[in-house]
């Protein structure tokens, strides 16, 4: 069990790297307004963090981050948060199974995530009859983040000391050690 300060300050580096993930698709790089979109560092750096210290990553400073976002990014409110909110989750749920997974694995599963939930917000896009994003715009969006997922794991390791949790000897709930 890590040190109750210890903790916090890993909430503010998280809260931090997350305004950082905000604000540089912000940034006017003189990309042409039909450029391919940038990738979701957001997502990146959420999942990254979660695998590595889940408990840095409590849900109101991911739902905070993920509302922000949407409303600094000019994106439909609440609804990429709240897909924020299931991934996040769907990666907690499994984050001890990270331990002693390859990094490519885990990268591929970063990816299928990702995939899944853009077809899920494009899914409620398309049932609420809200605009929607094109074909290839979206395709490279989800090509771009995948890319960029093993840079924000380096940055997040190398550059912050976010480090993975060691293998434990404790079951989880339906009592397996993992």
């Amino acid at each position: 069990m890590s040190h109750p300060l210890r903790i916090w300050l890993d909430r503010f580096l998280f809260l931090l790297a997350g305004l950082a993930a905000i604000v540089i698709p912000m940034i006017p790089m003189g990309l042409a307004a039909n450029s391919p979109a940038f990738p979701d560092l957001l997502f990146a750096v959420m999942v990254a963090w979660t695998i590595r210290q889940p408990s840095a990553t409590p849900m109101f400073l991911v739902a905070f981050l993920a509302l922000l976002g949407d409303a600094l990014l000019l994106r439909p409110i609440g609804l990429w948060a709240v897909m924020l909110l299931l991934g996040v989750e769907a990666v907690r749920l499994v984050q001890r199974s990270f331990r002693d997974m390859p990094f490519l694995l885990e990268w591929a599963y970063v990816a299928g995530l990702f995939v899944v939930l853009n077809l899920l917000q494009s899914l409620v896009m398309l049932v609420t009859f809200m605009p929607q994003y094109g074909l290839a715009t979206l395709f490279w969006h989800v090509l771009r983040t995948v890319a960029i997922y093993p840079l924000v794991v380096l940055v997040l390791r190398w550059g912050l000391g976010v480090r993975q949790q060691r293998r434990d000897t404790r079951p989880n709930r339906v009592g397996v050690v993992l």
